[in-house]
């Protein structure tokens, strides 16, 4: 499952205000210990280079590699992942509005 991690939207410059467009959508976060604690999964860090805005801040919810069923895990990974999840509030470090300069 991918994802975007809070904690390097900061460390790359970016903001919640980049990942989303908060007059057309919203988001849901969870913390990433909710995903782990189900000893099924883990949460990654995966950049994707192929993506300017987003990709510094990439992350995979992934199964473990040993599972012996996947689909069953991943079941029990994303009903633990709901339970945990909430509506994302609005970007708690807005960029700095600008102001237009006079003609």
């Amino acid at each position: 499952m991918s994802t975007q991690m809070d904690g390097l939207l900061h460390l790359t410059a970016r903001t919640r205000a980049t990942v989303y467009d908060w007059s057309r959508y919203n988001g849901i976060e969870f913390p990433v210990g909710a995903a782990r604690e189900t000893g099924q999964a883990g949460v990654l860090v995966t950049p994707d280079d192929q993506d300017d805005e987003l990709g510094a801040c990439h992350a995979s919810v992934r199964v473990r590699p040993d599972s012996a069923d996947v689909k069953a895990d991943w079941d029990d990974v994303r009903a633990v992942i709901a339970e945990a999840a909430t509506l994302m509030p609005e970007d708690p470090h807005p960029p700095e509005p600008t102001v237009p300069e006079p003609r």
